[in-house]
């Protein structure tokens, strides 16, 4: 490489010019860079602080293109005093992004500054290593900026190794413990139904939710019970949430989830969720869990609702009570005797089998020109 001293001292007085254009700057550093090799680092690196924006996006640039060679440098300059924004070294390695780049983002997550150890909680969510995981649960016990940055990469990550520490972060502040419900909804792994379904006793609506999101994701039949008796709860948004839930999971997935239940602790959640549940996919949700739950109780529960939702026509409804009934009679041979009415499309409940007992009803309770005419009539 040619070595020509006054050539590299008038390059370093031109890049050192703020008061050039930017063009000459940034040929200035490309030109120190091809001139003084492994000697520029620090120049490229110092130049990241430039006020001039061209120079520090040509800074990054070479810094990037050298790669590996440059990784030690970066990593012991994050974690100098005098570097003033050691974060834009983060960024570097992690669009270097070799294996090497990890060690140094690794142990900035123990740094001093705030702001380094978030970002690189970030940017090793962007590059995915597996041996990053473990620094990364630590620092879920960091303050909230940082501990929801490493539990966003740890989901981005997805190893099951960081399923137990998630679930503890659930015990912390609020707004970590809402970050740790979502990375586990992502990593899906059913092993968190126990400790997300724990969460929705909690008080805080966007906590509660993030849970029932999660438990959307993960859609294990063990979170049944728990979906079950927030239908009832105070907040609306809730209630619609771990309504939508139930409905992804299904009949039968609710059914493998309390089968092995008394169950006797949901039927009051549940019926009161099916009579009074202001938001009709909750009060489906509720019919739902009813027919799940394999109890003689459910049936009455659900025959005494039937009644007064044929006469407010709710067909959203009403097609869920009459599939839980039937299931409650295949697997508990209530009304043996009685056949299982065919369950008719939800858009016409005019056109809903109903018992014989229960067409009377029908008569008095539909209009005179939906009623079928009598055998005389012309």
């Amino acid at each position: 490489m040619e070595d020509d001293p006054e050539s590299v001292l008038w390059l370093r007085e031109v890049l050192a010019d703020v008061v050039r254009d930017s063009m000459t700057r940034v040929a200035a550093l490309n030109t120190l860079t091809r001139k003084e090799g492994a000697a520029a680092y620090p120049r490229l690196i110092a130049a990241l602080e430039d006020a001039d924006t061209a120079v520090v996006e040509a800074a990054e640039v070479l810094l990037v293109e050298i790669g590996p060679p440059v990784v030690p440098t970066l990593g012991a300059a994050m974690f100098r005093t005098e570097t003033a924004r050691p974060e834009k070294l983060a960024r570097v390695l992690g669009r270097i992004g070799t294996p090497s780049a990890v060690e140094p983002l690794c142990h900035a997550l123990a740094a001093p500054s705030r702001v380094l150890r978030k970002h690189a909680a970030q940017v090793l969510g962007e590059l995915r290593p597996r041996e990053a995981v473990e620094p990364l649960c630590q620092a879920l016990k960091d303050e909230p900026g940082v501990s929801k940055t490493a539990a966003n990469a740890l989901a981005e990550i997805g190893d099951r190794r960081a399923v137990e520490p998630l679930c503890r972060a659930l015990q912390d502040y609020e707004i970590i413990a809402a970050a740790a419900a979502d990375a586990l909804g992502r990593l899906g792994d059913p092993a968190a139904v126990s400790a997300l379904g724990e969460l929705l006793a909690t008080s805080w609506s966007p906590l509660q939710r993030a849970a029932c999101e999660a438990l959307g994701r993960i859609r294990s039949p063990d979170a049944a019970p728990f979906l079950c008796r927030v239908l009832t709860d105070d907040i609306a948004d809730v209630q619609r949430a771990a309504a939508e839930v139930i409905h992804t999971l299904g009949a039968t997935a609710m059914s493998q989830g309390l089968a092995e239940r008394d169950n006797a602790d949901l039927l009051e959640p549940l019926a009161h969720a099916l009579c009074s549940a202001p938001y009709p996919r909750a009060r489906a949700a509720a019919a739902i869990g009813l027919g799940a739950c394999r109890r003689r109780e459910a049936h009455a529960t659900l025959r005494a609702r039937l009644r007064p939702l044929i006469g407010e026509r709710d067909s959203s409804v009403l097609p869920f009570i009459r599939t839980a009934l039937e299931q409650i009679e295949r697997e508990t041979d209530v009304l043996a005797s009685r056949p299982i009415p065919s369950q008719a499309p939800p858009s016409d409940p005019n056109n809903l089998p109903l018992p014989a007992d229960d067409v009377r009803f029908q008569r008095e309770t539909l209009p005179l020109a939906s009623q079928p005419k009598p055998s005389g009539d012309p």
